[in-house]
């Protein structure tokens, strides 16, 4: 028994870890397609401005031609009033100046383009490998939960289920108090995490429990149903799947939605507590992108 306690300490250690690694992977995940998505815009942008350039120096290019007249340097030779003759050569210097001005504009426009290109080629090539990175590391994570114990593994294999068990026997009460909520939420804006403070005194020891509310402030806002489209991750603290098969699990509160106020803040007051026994290189948060 105790080698089989063992064996599975061993193996929840390793999941935790490498569900560590699945969340940074994640954030950088969400950086790169955020850094992608603002390249492609400045592309657009940098697209419509060289359209834009070329357009008009076609036009200033044939305006030259039709009015090469009046720009002439021999008419200006044989016009009668010299100060005309100074005034039209004038003219003309300058129109050729605005004209390399705007030829250089237009070089310096489509250098910034490919270059834009270039990175977006670059943050693309990025975004694939992390992509792909991510992909292993869950088929890796997925090969660890079947040699977790069985308690674990059924958590983990439930947490969907879970979550839209939960959805649904909560639907009718929310559509109720929708209206009563809302009118809540504006007599007591910035109330945020406040209401769930007795659950987290309850679950955290003292000299945490702001530091508990801060981090649920920049998970979720103190919003249970909160849900990340990226990551998934769900509720108050916002855990993942795997991690919170294991935390809720060892919480107390195994095949419990994320959604559920009180198991969320308690795995999550495991999970703190266990970082700080096997010392976390990040802290007692470290599990968490948000920090207290």
């Amino acid at each position: 028994a105790d080698q089989a306690n063992l064996v599975r300490s061993g193996v929840e250690a390793d999941l935790l870890s490498r569900l560590d690694a699945v969340e940074r992977t994640s954030a950088d995940l969400d950086v790169v397609s955020s850094k992608v998505i603002e390249l492609r815009g400045q592309i657009e942008d940098a697209e419509l401005l060289v359209r834009s350039l070329r357009t008009s120096a076609d036009e200033r290019a044939v305006e030259a031609y039709m009015s090469s007249w009046s720009t002439d340097i021999g008419l200006v030779v044989l016009s009668a009033d010299l100060t005309q003759a100074l005034v039209l050569e004038d003219v003309a210097e300058t129109a050729r100046e605005d004209d390399l001005a705007q030829i250089n504009e237009l070089t310096i426009q489509r250098r910034i383009l490919n270059e834009l290109r270039s990175d977006q080629e670059s943050e693309q090539q990025r975004l694939r490998r992390i992509q792909d990175d991510l992909t292993s590391q869950v088929n890796v994570l997925e090969q660890l939960f079947l040699q977790a114990d069985v308690e674990v593994r059924a958590a983990f294999l439930a947490v969907d289920e879970s979550d839209r068990q939960y959805r649904a026997a909560r639907s009718k009460a929310v559509v109720a108090q929708r209206a009563y909520d809302e009118a809540q939420r504006r007599l007591r804006i910035g109330r945020g995490v406040e209401r769930w403070r007795p659950l987290v005194q309850k679950y955290f020891p003292p000299e945490l429990i702001d530091q508990a509310l801060a981090v649920m402030y920049c998970e979720s806002g103190g919003d249970p149903d909160a849900t990340n489209p990226r990551s998934n991750a769900a509720g108050l603290f916002q855990f993942l799947r795997g991690t919170w098969a294991i935390a809720s699990v060892r919480a107390g509160f195994g095949g419990y939605s994320r959604l559920d106020p009180e198991a969320n803040i308690a795995s999550a007051a495991w999970l703190v507590d266990y970082s700080i026994r096997t010392r976390h290189p990040a802290g007692a948060w470290g599990h968490w992108s948000c920090r207290p």
